[in-house]
């Protein structure tokens, strides 16, 4: 008698308890399955090992091997200069650049070759209006990827973001700024340099404690040095001033119309300041417009974008440096 009533009082236990399992079960499975995320992201492999990481300086954190051997293939298959012969006059290099014929050398090459999955346009009246500051448009890749690559050089003990803004205009090219301000908030310090500007130093040009520096100096290549213009310092003189030397620059955007690039690239290219990305205007073809390109790339500068402006007669290009290991078949 005993032992049914035990058997009984069993059965009320288990019946209770299948009950209560069917009340919980959805909370049950949704807290096993957090628990179970929870030793998945312990045991994940780390972004910094794949070779996307590795290979971009450690921009680029979340693309899988299998997308970065895509990016690779498409470089290596990409339209290059179509004849070495800089000479030849089909590939239009010109001897000035009044002759008119930059916009059919651009045409004819150095394409985008790497995909840049996020860049973003800077400097567009996004209202279709002209904006009185308006400028070229930049191309830039990832803005957020350059806040988060500046925040963990900070906490290695590096410097933080940085900026550069060469100009040549009159007025403060506001809407670029703008728009760079929207992208990364306050945590890249901007400074911009024109010889034409009237105001220098520190000044806060929206509602918030952007922190944008204003030079009135250009910028002059190292051959051009010895001319004595009060308001130009070269690239490497322009380091010095800032204490700059040896930084991390997250993108130099270079916009001339005098074209002092063809005059400044060197010296930017050699300058110790390690340059993730360049937002460049090229004015004409002139004879070392070839070895632009080639000492870019020498350097690991792919282009992930190309814009012609001003009805052909100028392009725009962006460039990203990746790692020697990217120009190497797997």
């Amino acid at each position: 008698m005993k032992r049914r009533i035990a058997s009984k009082h069993r059965n009320i236990v288990f019946i209770f308890l299948f009950a209560l399992l069917l009340v919980y079960q959805d909370e049950f499975i949704i807290k096993s399955n957090r628990i179970l995320n929870n030793i998945h992201g312990v045991f994940q492999t780390p972004t910094v090992g794949n070779k996307a990481y590795v290979q971009s300086f450690g921009f680029f954190t979340d693309i899988n091997d299998a997308t970065w051997k895509e990016f690779k293939r498409r470089y290596r298959e990409q339209h290059r200069h179509k004849n070495n012969d800089v000479r030849n006059k089909r590939n239009h290099i010109e001897k000035d650049a009044s002759s008119g014929s930059s916009h059919l050398f651009y045409r004819d090459n150095y394409d985008a070759e790497f995909t840049c999955l996020n860049e973003v346009q800077l400097g567009v009246a996004h209202d279709n209006r002209p904006h009185p500051s308006l400028q070229t448009p930049k191309w830039l890749c990832d803005p957020k990827r350059i806040v988060a690559a500046s925040n963990q050089r900070k906490r290695k003990g590096d410097n933080g973001c940085l900026i550069y803004f060469f100009d040549s205009g009159h007025k403060i090219p506001l809407r670029i700024l703008q728009d760079f301000r929207e992208e990364v908030g306050n945590e890249c310090e901007i400074h911009l340099f024109s010889p034409k500007l009237n105001e220098r130093g520190t000044k806060r040009l929206f509602d918030s404690g952007t922190n944008i520096i204003l030079y009135s100096w250009g910028l002059e290549g190292h051959a051009d040095a010895d001319q004595g213009r009060r308001n130009y310092l070269t690239f490497h003189e322009t380091l010095s001033q800032l204490n700059h030397q040896g930084h991390i620059i997250d993108a130099v955007s270079i916009d001339c119309e005098d074209g002092c690039e063809w005059s400044t690239y060197k010296d930017i290219l050699e300058s110790n300041a390690h340059i993730t990305q360049i937002l460049i205007e090229l004015h004409g073809t002139p004879y070392q417009v070839n070895d632009f390109f080639l000492e870019m790339r020498k350097l690991g500068y792919v282009i992930f974008h190309k814009d012609t402006v001003e009805n052909g007669a100028n392009t725009a290009y962006s460039f990203i440096r990746l790692a020697p290991s990217f120009f190497q078949d797997d």
